[in-house]
């Protein structure tokens, strides 16, 4: 078994690891966890964090707000004793920020070896990816996915269940 520990910007990414630990419903799954589990069955996630509130990483050279970020969420699964963080991170149309990312995830990998780190930028919206998984047609190419999303009945309230199907 695996355990993970998953990054996101809010409960569409998250599920309950987006809310405070008194309000938590274990049914409430988010899309991370959905995949998590579709791709490795018995995989255990330990945790999650928002992306507002990931601790910055510091130490080293100069790096961007995206690079300290994704590092202080690699420090924050290895502490928490997770072989592998899983997350994703809204692109927003900023390509410096998808570069900022990958190259932090280059980092990460080099200073934690043994963390397995896979992220990504839903380019644009978290529904894209929704709807490739779900209505299994490519959405990379959609303006606004969340009209498509409503036209094939992808919601994100049943992302889990609908990718887990």
């Amino acid at each position: 078994m695996i355990t993970v520990f998953l990054g996101g910007e809010g409960p569409t990414e998250l599920g309950r690891y987006a809310r405070a630990a008194a309000f938590r419903n274990a049914e409430d799954v988010g899309v991370l966890e959905a995949l998590v589990r579709g791709a490795r069955p018995g995989a255990e996630v330990s945790g999650g964090l928002l992306w507002k509130d990931i601790r910055h990483y510091k130490a080293g050279g100069k790096r961007s707000r995206e690079q300290r970020l994704v590092l202080g969420l690699c420090l924050r699964a290895k502490e928490s004793g997770a072989a592998a963080v899983v997350f994703a991170r809204d692109r927003d149309g900023d390509t410096d920020r998808e570069r900022a990312i990958a190259n932090a995830m280059v980092q990460a990998r080099s200073m934690w070896p043994t963390l397995k780190i896979v992220g990504g930028l839903p380019v644009e919206k978290i529904e894209s990816w929704m709807i490739a998984l779900c209505a299994h047609e490519p959405a990379d190419h959609l303006t606004e996915p969340k009209d498509r999303a409503k036209e094939l009945g992808v919601r994100r309230e049943a992302a889990g269940t609908q990718i887990e199907a």
